[in-house]
């Protein structure tokens, strides 16, 4: 895929960021509330936990596909609200870090067991997922249900 587009894999890609996905004009209806002070919070974190890293706010559906790949594989931190931009934990390289975002909707229940917990397993990603107040259910699954915390 990579080569086809003329874009470095990403184990040569440099320099390493911190990607935050940008939600605000998500076509999918899926929003961060008051995304604007959460970048900036995690702005912040990022500096003080990733301080070579920059610090990178994209809107991933502006890019084109050889454009995000490249934006992908410089990440060694890409965050982003669950859904289809987590697919590309798939062109992050080994040993970065997918966190996914979860909020309160509806139909948005923060789960360990998925896809994209897999997809960064099997890539040799890192991968953890925070949730907001109401994203996780008030009662627990059964014993051994919660996929394991991955490192």
């Amino acid at each position: 895929v990579f080569s086809a587009l003329g874009v470095p894999p990403p184990a040569a890609a440099r320099p390493s960021e911190v990607v935050f996905v940008a939600a605000s004009r998500s076509t999918n209806g899926r929003r961060i509330r008051d995304e604007a002070l959460v970048v900036d919070a995690v702005r912040r974190w990022a500096a003080s936990r990733f301080p070579a890293q920059p610090f990178v706010y994209v809107d991933l559906e502006r890019l084109s596909l050889s454009e995000e790949l490249r934006q992908v594989s410089r990440a060694g931190v890409y965050i982003s609200l669950f859904g289809s931009a987590l697919h590309n934990c798939r062109f992050l390289r080994p040993g970065a870090l997918a966190i996914e975002l979860h909020g309160s909707l509806h139909n948005d229940m923060f789960d360990f067991y998925s896809y994209y917990a897999l997809c960064a397993l099997g890539c040799g990603v890192r991968y953890a997922a925070l949730g907001t107040e109401g994203a996780v259910p008030r009662d627990p699954p059964p014993p051994g249900r919660f996929w394991p915390h991955i490192p």
